[in-house]
């Protein structure tokens, strides 16, 4: 996925920076500094996580082991670290690219919004009418060739993580729950586990719930700019254009989706949330259930 951006990353600046405002310095300094620190948490978190797995190979730490690649020889182990460290690196990176464009986006919207308003008090001429839709129409497209940019590049990347990281974090709980007389350095680690993927989930939806709830509201300035600009001049050609444009938002609206399955909106997270506490719940009742067969099966062998 990081290949794949890398070939597609110029184009996707490029018809963002259409909405962006170019030349502003604080919004690119900001945006700078936002990276840097997103890609110092990626390489301290894929470390911790390395550091994790090497020490419970080794068995500095009591935590449930994966299936060895090859062997459990110290140079294969040491593979498997690294393999741990670019897997979650590569995964933090790519979250946090996506979080960046997203924000991008997001602010280009804002300034779509603020564009489509007249500053001037006056009536505007059929002329400037026909000329601030066209240019919202050129506009909104720009936005919408991004956002298709985006989502082609991640939409499998975010179907991908809500797949592995729900069943990983009622997986992690469960352990939590089933051995929680461990030392506080085994808790701590299995915490780290748990922060991490909640992180990546994070990261892969919030951007996204921004983009669509700022997306929405372009809906509403279009009807605002279909008062304000038509005043009292009902001229047909506005009012056709006016058509068009609205008709233009509502059939290719700028939401996310993952892998063209649904469309990311807030109400994910209570989906969300509600597959992970049921997951648990499945989980712990699997496990009574053996628990109680084995107490069953004891009993009736004493017998």
């Amino acid at each position: 996925m990081l290949i794949l951006f890398q070939q597609r990353r110029r184009k996707v600046y490029e018809i963002l920076d259409q909405g962006v405002g170019k030349g502003n310095a604080k919004a690119d300094s900001h945006l700078l500094h936002l990276n840097q620190a997103l890609v110092i948490l990626s390489c301290v978190f894929s470390s911790i996580m390395a550091a994790m797995h090497f020490f419970t190979k080794t068995g500095l730490l009591d935590l449930p082991q994966s299936p060895p690649l090859i062997s459990n020889a110290l140079p294969f182990t040491i593979l498997e670290t690294y393999i741990i460290f670019v897997t979650q690196s590569s995964i933090l990176m790519l979250a946090s690219l996506f979080c960046q464009l997203c924000l991008i986006l997001r602010a280009s919207i804002i300034r779509l919004c603020a564009e489509m308003l007249p500053v001037h008090e006056e009536c505007p001429t059929t002329e400037q009418s026909l000329k601030q839709i066209h240019d919202v129409q050129i506009h909104y497209q720009e936005l919408y060739n991004a956002k298709a940019l985006i989502e082609e590049t991640f939409s499998f990347a975010i179907f991908f993580t809500y797949g592995c990281c729900i069943p990983m974090i009622c997986f992690l709980c469960y352990i939590l729950l089933k051995n929680s007389n461990q030392d506080a350095t085994e808790i701590v680690s299995l915490l780290m586990w748990v922060f991490n993927t909640v992180i990546v989930l994070l990261f892969f939806s919030i951007p996204a719930f921004m983009v669509q709830e700022e997306g929405e509201k372009i809906l509403s300035s279009c009807f605002r700019m279909y008062h304000e600009t038509l005043c009292e001049d009902r001229d047909l050609l506005v009012m056709s254009q006016m058509q068009f444009l609205s008709i233009q938002m509502h059939t290719s609206r700028i939401q996310l989706t993952a892998g063209n399955f649904f469309v990311m909106t807030r109400k994910i997270l209570l989906t969300l949330t509600s597959a992970i506490f049921t997951y648990f719940l499945i989980i712990v009742q699997f496990e009574s259930e053996a628990k109680d067969d084995l107490k069953s099966r004891a009993s009736v062998g004493r017998g």
